[in-house]
């Protein structure tokens, strides 16, 4: 009895379902995984004896961090901060969410089936994060829409990336203020909890979401390696902080068409 009343108080309403409606297309929008395919195809025409160079696996990077600059860019919560305050919640998260969004795709892509690929990505991101992709569907049974609900909880966190490399890092008023986070992360969070227990019983979502977590905490960790010891890697991503941060303030004006979180303020795409 005092199951179900949980199992109740926790059932999703008509708006969280739309909320979720909106992060999963949205996510899929923006998504790279067509154009990631076809420059797999592309190099694994090549010759047998010709190797995939740094340039291609930073191509793929580079789109990975792209979609997801994307998808976070279009949460409404994101377009209420300030630039300069997209730029530090980018700065702090967008590294290793897109470590974690290489994962699900290096899982669901043929990525994982050519061998030169695999040897490639090995030499940026360290073997560590590849052992993580190519095992991570063995120690974790998930569907994609908790991943993606996932990406956007993490988007909103106070802090992610844990190098401190940046200048001012700890005067960033915004990294003090995290309570400015916490509305949207919570609402992001209750609503993948409750999609959780909608699949899973109580105890079982326990399971998966401590899981879920271990994992990411583990990529975060060799992706600080990874940035702290390869220099291509390094080098790849500050220059796609640049380009980043110049492209906010240029778009300042010129943001993406965001979803809407609450019922009376719903945006669908065709």
């Amino acid at each position: 009895m005092k199951s179900n009343k949980l199992h109740k108080s926790l059932s999703l309403k008509n708006s969280e379902w739309t909320l979720l409606s909106n992060i999963v297309h949205a996510h899929d929008k923006f998504s790279t995984m067509p154009k990631i395919c076809q420059i797999i195809e592309r190099l694994s025409a090549l010759p047998i004896e010709m190797k995939f160079d740094e340039t291609n696996a930073s191509e793929i990077i580079t789109l990975i961090y792209t979609s997801m600059q994307l998808f976070i860019n279009s949460s409404p919560d994101f377009q209420m901060l300030t630039s300069r305050e997209q730029f530090s919640l980018f700065e702090r998260n967008l590294s290793p969410i897109t470590v974690f969004s290489f994962v699900l795709i290096f899982s669901d892509t043929c990525i994982n089936h050519e061998p030169k690929c695999i040897d490639l990505f090995t030499t940026i991101y360290g073997s560590e994060i590849l052992f993580q992709a190519k095992s991570i569907n063995k120690q974790l049974v998930y569907d994609l829409t908790i991943a993606k609900l996932m990406l956007i909880v993490l988007a909103f966190s106070s802090n992610c990336f844990i190098v401190d490399v940046y200048e001012n890092m700890f005067n960033d008023s915004f990294l003090q203020g995290t309570h400015r986070l916490l509305e949207s992360q919570n609402t992001y969070m209750e609503l993948l909890w409750k999609y959780m227990i909608y699949h899973h019983d109580y105890y079982d979502s326990v399971r998966r979401f401590s899981r879920l977590m271990e994992i990411f905490l583990n990529l975060i960790k060799y992706s600080t390696i990874a940035y702290r010891t390869n220099t291509t890697y390094y080098q790849l991503v500050d220059n796609i902080f640049k380009k980043l941060k110049q492209s906010i303030i240029n778009d300042q004006n010129k943001q993406i068409q965001p979803w809407g979180r609450h019922n009376n303020s719903i945006t669908t795409s065709s």
